[in-house]
């Protein structure tokens, strides 16, 4: 039942998709993304796909650099616990 269900929403997508003519595109509004440590730069990043030390045991194809995106909004967000951390840490 529930693959019925997944297959008539998922044509009811594409034919909803088809009709409207619009394209689903990745790369459209990356305005509201940034790099992590641009917010918050002692932030400690483990890029594992960047390096060896993963599951697969080498690097993995497309991890250019060792950064990570996030969210404008999370990122703020990560700000505030982080100075929140810090000071209760000082006091």
């Amino acid at each position: 039942m529930k693959n019925i269900l997944y297959l008539l929403t998922l044509c009811l997508f594409m034919q909803s998709c088809s009709k409207k003519n619009t394209k689903i595109c990745i790369e459209e509004d990356t305005s509201q993304f940034v790099t992590i440590t641009d917010v918050v730069p002692d932030a400690i990043l483990e890029i594992r796909y960047y390096g060896t030390y993963n599951f697969v045991g080498s690097r993995i194809d497309g991890y250019e650099e060792p950064t990570a995106l996030l969210t404008k909004q999370a990122a703020d967000s990560l700000k505030a616990v982080s100075d929140d951390v810090k000071a209760q840490a000082i006091a």
